[in-house]
């Protein structure tokens, strides 16, 4: 199964991960860039995620292997609480002044956000995928 789709948007969903960091080092005075690339960043995801739910995992579903079909189905029910934390923070997040009117909250739920994305990202790149290529 060919997954260089997959592993290309993990590369911009880690990418759009350091570009939030980097833009909320500089403060409140760029939350409407926060909010800017938080839009943009969420949007990549939901088309990560779509593209899994509808070929990736129905996909892997029809392995012949069932080592394979037992980690696929693990790591999109894993996925399940993590996309629906993201997206519900993408949402609350999405306009500058929101940013801005609580700069801490903001940081707060961005990090307990974005590291599991970060991590599970990771995860994949390390474990899943690799063992997605090998059968």
């Amino acid at each position: 199964m060919n997954i260089d789709k997959f592993k290309t948007d993990h590369v911009a969903i880690l990418s759009g991960i350091q570009r939030l960091r980097d833009l909320t080092r500089l403060g409140v005075a760029a939350s409407d860039d926060i909010a800017t690339a938080l839009v943009k960043f969420s949007t990549t995801i939901r088309l990560h995620l779509a593209a899994e739910d509808k070929f990736l995992y129905p996909s892997l579903e029809k392995s012949q292997d069932p080592q394979v079909v037992a980690l696929s189905r693990r790591f999109e029910s894993e996925m399940a609480d993590i996309a629906s934390r993201f997206m519900m923070f993408a949402r609350n997040w999405n306009l500058g002044a929101k940013i801005a009117a609580d700069f801490d909250g903001f940081r707060r739920a961005a990090n307990l956000t974005l590291k599991p994305v970060w991590d599970r990202m990771q995860q994949e790149n390390r474990e899943f995928y690799p063992r997605i290529e090998a059968s």
